[in-house]
């Protein structure tokens, strides 16, 4: 079994779940308290895909670093990027799909997903069907069920093992 160190890194704006998600992901909990991340947290979890086992570096940025000149020097050495907004701001999916866009001119940047996060807080079914026809995402989640949380962590890690071939 072949073994991957990974470097995945979380981006979005202030507030829209990155470390929530993480800590879903990573320590299965959700914590209703918002404590706002100060510069990157980096938690370690190792997911097993196909033939190889990848040990994912999961860095979550500060949202204030997502839109500063910093931004690159954390980017660097990443395998795969999980931009990261929330579906109850709009806004937020602006920002991030503009600085995904950029992202994607880079063939170093190529493993990437966007999640729509809070989904749980979009009860109603017509606004629900709505926000998939409108907003752009590869998975709608949310860090408080853990709806697609894991699918979507276990997706960029299948995406970094098909191209660290």
């Amino acid at each position: 079994m072949r073994k991957i160190i990974s470097k995945v890194v979380l981006i979005g704006s202030i507030g829209v779940g990155k470390t929530s998600l993480v800590r879903r992901f990573v320590h299965s909990k959700f914590d209703e308290e918002y404590l706002s991340t100060i510069g990157v947290k980096v938690d370690k979890f190792t997911v097993q895909s196909d033939d190889s086992e990848v040990e994912m570096l999961i860095w979550d940025l500060a949202g204030e670093i997502f839109l500063n000149n910093m931004f690159d020097k954390y980017l660097s050495g990443a395998s795969g990027i999980i931009g990261v907004y929330d579906v109850t701001r709009p806004r937020t999916q602006h920002q991030l799909i503009e600085v995904m866009d950029k992202l994607k001119l880079s063939k170093d940047y190529s493993n990437q997903i966007i999640l729509g996060n809070k989904i749980d807080l979009i009860e109603n079914e017509v606004d629900q069907l709505e926000l998939q026809k409108t907003f752009s995402y590869d998975y709608l989640t949310s860090a408080r069920t853990g709806q697609h949380v894991k699918d979507a962590f276990y997706h960029i890690a299948k995406k970094i093992t098909t191209s660290d071939v």
